[in-house]
């Protein structure tokens, strides 16, 4: 009887053994880039990690917002160059300039933060180190709102990626991606329109978009390939080609809440994934 007990306990602990090494096996090592220029991009972020760790995988989320709280986990690197630049570029009072009328943001500078912060990243000390660190990643997650300077990084570790588009209204990556966007019925994330819109307002939505593309690509085509060239060398393939790759994509909108959209089968959308579950008012 005591020899059967310890072949029982033995098949036991054999299988525990098993399981914990196929549990390990399935942990990864995850990338999460954002070079938004606003600290609501992160918090996307943030639930995708919260709910990643608890499930065994390690993240390593690049920013340019200090670390707020400790997670187990979660390490995060935020380059001081990078940090320092956002701090002073994006003083933005976007509702205010709403309300009166305005742009919230000049076209010119719209232009050049993208590749000026990319060339600072890249640049900075800490973020040189990380480079040379010999870190190992099995998946890495970029923010779909501006990805084409983190697809640097891609080249680097030479990993798969994903997108989480932090911008509902943007469709600038799904559109490479290969994500139909027809100017006809889909409004320009910065004017307020509707997909209801007459003839003039087509016309009117249409030069918006090809507008906002033809600044996108010389912003990408003559300054931002530059930069990545200079960090990565000449033989990096062109962003607009890196991104062609991307394997899926979390949609930070739904159709309740933005307008019904024909996507791929490796879209996906996530509207709310950081809302919270409500709790009573406080009694008067």
């Amino acid at each position: 009887l005591p020899f059967v007990i310890d072949m029982i306990l033995t098949g036991y602990v054999t299988i525990a053994a098993i399981f914990a090494v196929i549990s390990v096996s399935n942990c990864a090592n995850i990338l999460m880039v954002t070079m938004g220029g606003t600290k609501s991009h992160k918090i996307p972020f943030w639930e995708l990690a919260r709910g990643l760790i608890p499930r065994g995988h390690n993240i390593t989320f690049v920013s340019a917002f200090p670390q707020d709280f400790i997670m187990d986990g979660l390490e995060e690197i935020t380059p001081t160059g990078l940090v320092f630049y956002v701090k002073n570029f994006t003083n933005w009072d976007l509702l205010g300039a709403r309300m009166r009328g305005e742009e919230p943001v000049h076209p010119l500078d719209m232009l050049r933060y993208p590749y000026e912060a990319c060339d600072i990243l890249f640049s900075d000390g800490e973020m040189k180190e990380f480079l040379q660190s010999g870190h190992a990643f099995d998946l890495a997650i970029l923010d779909g709102a501006f990805p084409e300077c983190a697809l640097g990084l891609i080249y680097h570790f030479k990993i798969p990626f994903m997108y989480i588009n932090t911008v509902g209204f943007y469709t600038g990556s799904l559109s490479t991606a290969g994500n139909p966007a027809p100017y006809s019925v889909t409004p320009f994330l910065a004017r307020p329109f509707t997909d209801n819109m007459n003839l003039i307002e087509r016309v009117m939505n249409s030069v918006w978009h090809v507008s906002a593309n033809l600044m996108h690509i010389v912003m990408v085509r003559v300054f931002l390939h530059g930069v990545l060239k200079k960090h990565f060398g000449n033989d990096i393939p062109h962003p607009y080609e890196l991104s062609k790759n991307v394997s899926f994509i979390l949609q930070n909108a739904h159709a309740t809440i933005t307008y019904a959209r024909p996507y791929l089968p490796n879209v996906a959308e996530v509207a709310c994934i950081h809302c919270k579950a409500p709790k009573p008012l406080p009694p008067v």
